[in-house]
């Protein structure tokens, strides 16, 4: 049985969520990385979609939603270049992956659902591929940095 992940109201679920990220940071954000938004459009989307599937939940946890926000949004304020799209999707337990595709390079940035689970970012480039495990806004940047710097 999968159990609910305690979402209220809409309105309340994103509010409770970006509670502890600044407004001035989001806004100059969104000005240097407008591309960002549609990454933020689609969670939000995961956030209301349907709890569950015959596959497990749907909706992300509240850690990955949290954790996200605060890695995308502290990322992007550091990055050198735009951040391109990223299609956000969940796993099967509610936590988030993010994936990029930059002219022949791949980055996938994957959350767990509770914090105890494997955060990491994977990056791709032809036969080269690697694995960070440790995960922060500006190991996020870096690898954000990498995509675009083609």
């Amino acid at each position: 049985m999968v159990q609910s992940n305690g979402y209220g109201p809409s309105a309340q679920r994103i509010g409770s969520e970006i509670d502890r990220i600044i407004f001035h940071e989001i806004r100059t954000l969104l000005r240097k990385n407008p591309d960002i938004s549609t990454i933020f459009s689609y969670l939000w989307e995961l956030v209301e979609g349907d709890l569950e599937d015959e596959y497990g939940i749907l909706r992300p946890t509240r850690y990955a939603i949290r954790k996200v926000l605060e890695l995308l949004v502290s990322a992007g304020l550091q990055t050198q270049r735009r951040v391109p799209y990223g299609a956000p999707s969940t796993d099967d337990e509610g936590g988030i992956r993010i994936e990029w595709h930059w002219r022949g390079r791949d980055l996938r940035l994957v959350i767990p659902a509770s914090a105890e689970g494997q955060h990491y970012v994977y990056h791709e480039l032809d036969d080269a591929y690697g694995l960070e495990t440790h995960i922060d806004a500006t190991t996020l940047a870096k690898w954000l940095d990498w995509l675009t710097n083609v």
